[in-house]
């Protein structure tokens, strides 16, 4: 029955995970900085576990040690008694007894399920603890802060249980293998059937699992008696017998929103939607992001963006608005058009309004108004209208899945869509008191791919600046007013006046000379150098802390200095053992990290196929292993090594490739996460014999290592580097680290060590 409970706790710790990725992510509106940050305090949680693990096995063998010390021959020596008693066995010691392990197995597994329930409630209530109103950023000290302690006692006690757990298999790989069957069947169950179950009720079926599993590994009446009932127990609150299970998650979710009333909410591959309504006011929020609000919040800004662009084409027909529909839409019917497309990937967010939002009818029932559930990129792509306005009403890029709106590429696809004379239109964040030099970066970075694309360019200051370009020029102020003049009575607060202050050419010269001061061609956004992504969380963070601010900003200028540090400390090592352990873990988790921040790019839908990655990467794994373990028995394990560094070489070199050629797509990012995993598992199970044959060196030396790395990878890749030198540059790292690895080994081998 122990291979049951492996497996049935390799289910459980899949679920945790994604549930906890999950939940944390939108509370920080889906930075995928926090990513790193999850993934860092995830695995310094689950280290921590097996340490106390390993230390509790120790302190009951010192135990032993102690009793047949004092009890074998301090005592009869003492009494000058001949009889000496018979030493204390392993066997025969109550405190290492196969019972004994089960029930703190047992006991610990309940205590996980108290930590998950505790858990859930704290990330859900993150924003209410620190008062945070409800579409508002959080700082990174902040989200450093409570990511870890929202993820780290969790993993903890996950880590102590599969530590432990190892003792009832009796054999490392037997553990491995149990546990990791368990885990990949948990992450290919979620892809398919749990991306939108609600929090709560994912958190009961881990519950029911996990008291499933106790059934497994329970050795007395009791103890299955209070598995069984806690069984039941979740059996029936998933029946919905003891309470409302969507009620209770509704109540939970409702205090991350300044207590408003939550109408509606949906959990989707593309995150977390949720419409909330307060004094009868309605707001619908995006991974925590105000997408729009009735009646608008933001009603100036909402009428410069709707009606400027579109005063621009001399002849205005066809029009396609990316995001951002319904705030825009009331202001584009305004307009004389022949059609509109409106493009929205999530099918909940149109969803949700046309159930919710009955007066929206007369935009939605209009014959020319399509809307489209695709992605956008796609759909641009394959799109055969032209179009003489094209409206990005995507909020700004503060993480890959909305950058990917604002990259050189996007325009490029976006320009094969326009007409001779057609425009496309963006807004991005105007003055700011703090960060002056970062807006202009960020709008800089965003209007330099705009200009690598199209021959005229114009951008117009205020709080949010809009920048709109054209292969035709920009037409005059006065033709635009004239435009103005023929809808002004149609309007809330755009008059011609109005245009006159907003486009005032005092004000567009200061943020003109503010670009200048900007570098032209170094800060180009693109889908795999995202310098708008990174700018746009340092423009955010400006509010709260402008001092980290300026100094991350002064951090990504002078980044490139860590290949000097590494390249030192590289060649410092002593141990080419260790070394090998800390790049091999580095190495698969910045590439993994890699992948998943191209799936945003790509797909957008982190929340979906993050299972799947996930359950290919432990495939790998697996897989390594066992081939590492089963074939080549009569190979030298210099030689295994060297291939299996050669391998990672070649993984390394065909990824970077395949960024460059733009050849990525949801086949190749799921080949490449399984041959990283592969990669990965056969050089550290190798590493673990080689490791057998020292004596300063150990199992637990290499997992030390590879944890060290795989932190290396998530802190300073994850969460910093890899947005800061772009997707293929961070895989240039990567390669540098392996081929200094990979060359030692070859002259290891080449000297028969």
């Amino acid at each position: 029955m122990i291979p049951l409970f492996l497996y049935f706790l390799g289910i459980s710790v899949s679920f945790i995970q994604l549930l906890l990725f999950r939940e944390i992510m939108p509370v920080f509106q889906a930075i995928d900085i926090v990513s790193g940050f999850f993934v860092l305090h995830s695995l310094i949680g689950f280290s921590l576990g097996i340490f106390a693990a390993s230390k509790l096995t120790v302190f009951q063998k010192f135990k032993k040690i102690i009793a047949n010390f004092v009890f074998g021959r301090l005592l009869p020596a003492l009494s000058m008694s001949p009889y000496r008693q018979k030493p204390i066995s392993a066997d025969s010691d109550p405190a290492f007894s196969g019972t004994t392990i089960r029930n703190i197995v047992f006991f610990t597994t309940l205590f996980l399920i108290a930590v998950l329930f505790l858990e859930f409630i704290f990330i859900r209530n993150i924003r209410f603890l620190l008062s945070v109103s409800a579409g508002s950023g959080i700082s990174l000290k902040i989200a450093f802060v409570y990511i870890f302690v929202a993820a780290v006692p969790i993993n903890f006690v996950v880590g102590l249980i599969s530590r432990l757990a190892y003792y009832l298999g009796k054999e490392f790989r037997f553990s491995f293998a149990a546990q990791s069957w368990g885990f990949i069947s948990g992450c290919v169950a979620y892809f398919f059937f749990m991306t939108g179950v609600p929090g709560l009720l994912t958190v009961l079926i881990i519950s029911a699992l996990l008291a499933f599993s106790l059934f497994c590994v329970s050795s007395g009446k009791k103890t299955i008696i209070l598995s069984f009932c806690l069984f039941a127990l979740s059996l029936c609150a998933l029946k919905g017998i003891f309470f409302d299970i969507h009620a209770l998650d509704k109540k939970l979710l409702e205090r991350s929103f300044a207590s408003s009333f939550i109408e509606d909410y949906r959990y989707t591959p593309y995150g977390q939607n949720v419409l909330t309504q307060k004094n009868g006011e309605y707001s619908f929020f995006a991974n925590q992001i105000l997408m729009f609000s009735k009646p608008d919040r933001e009603a100036l800004e909402s009428e410069d963006f709707g009606h400027i662009p579109a005063l621009h084409p001399e002849k205005l027909r066809n029009i396609l608005i990316v995001g951002g529909a319904v705030k825009y839409l009331p202001m584009i019917f305004r307009h004389n058009f022949s059609l509109v497309d409106c493009v929205e990937a999530d099918e909940a967010i149109v969803s949700i309004i046309r159930n919710k939002f009955i007066h929206f009818g007369y935009i939605f029932g209009d014959e020319r108004i399509n809307i489209y559930n695709e992605n956008p990129r796609v759909f641009i792509k394959n799109s055969q209208t032209k179009y003489d306005l094209i409206l990005i009403g995507k909020p700004y890029p503060v993480n890959l899945q909305l950058n990917a709106y604002y990259t050189k590429e996007f325009f490029q696809s976006a320009a094969d869509c326009l007409n001779e004379n057609g425009f496309i239109a963006v807004k991005l964040p105007g003055r700011s008191a703090f960060s002056s030099y970062i807006m202009a970066e960020l709008n800089r970075s965003v209007l330099d791919a705009m200009q690598s694309v199209f021959k005229y360019t114009h951008i117009i200051p205020g709080n949010h600046n809009i920048l709109i370009a054209s292969q035709n020029r920009m037409p005059y102020r006065l033709h635009i007013k004239k435009r103005m003049a023929k809808m002004q009575e149609t309007t809330l607060v755009l008059s011609k006046y109005y245009l006159d202050e907003r486009m005032d050419t005092q004000k567009t010269r200061w943020l003109r000379n503010e670009l200048k001061k900007v570098p032209k061609g170094e800060l180009i956004n693109s889908d795999y150098n995202p310098k708008a992504m990174m700018l746009s969380v340092l423009y955010k963070q400006s509010v709260f802390s402008p001092y980290l601010s300026v100094f991350l900003d002064q951090a990504m200028k002078y980044s490139y200095l860590i290949l000097i540090v590494i390249t030192v400390v590289f060649f410092l090592s002593g141990s080419v053992y260790k070394a090998t352990s800390f790049v091999c873990s580095a190495v698969s988790f910045w590439l993994m990290f890699t992948v998943v921040f191209s799936l945003q790019i790509y797909n957008g839908q982190i929340y979906k196929w993050a299972g799947m990655i996930a359950s290919l990467f432990a495939s790998g794994l697996l897989s390594g292993a066992c081939v590492s373990n089963v074939l080549g028995k009569h190979i030298p394990l210099n030689k295994k090594m060297l291939t299996a560094e050669f391998l990672f070489v070649l993984i390394t070199v065909l990824w970077f490739l395949t960024i460059i050629f733009n050849f990525v797509d949801l086949r190749t990012l799921s080949v490449f996460s399984f041959f990283i995993g592969f990669a990965a598992g056969a050089e550290i199970f190798i590493l673990m014999k080689i490791s057998k044959l020292f004596g300063s060196e150990s199992k637990m030396k290499v997992f030390f290592f590879a944890v060290l790395g795989a932190c290396f990878a998530a802190f300073f890749g994850g969460s910093f580097l890899i947005p800061v030198w772009g997707i293929s540059k961070s895989v240039m790292l990567i390669f540098f680290l392996q081929f200094l690895i990979f060359c030692r080994w070859a002259d290891l081998s080449k000297r028969g060590l």
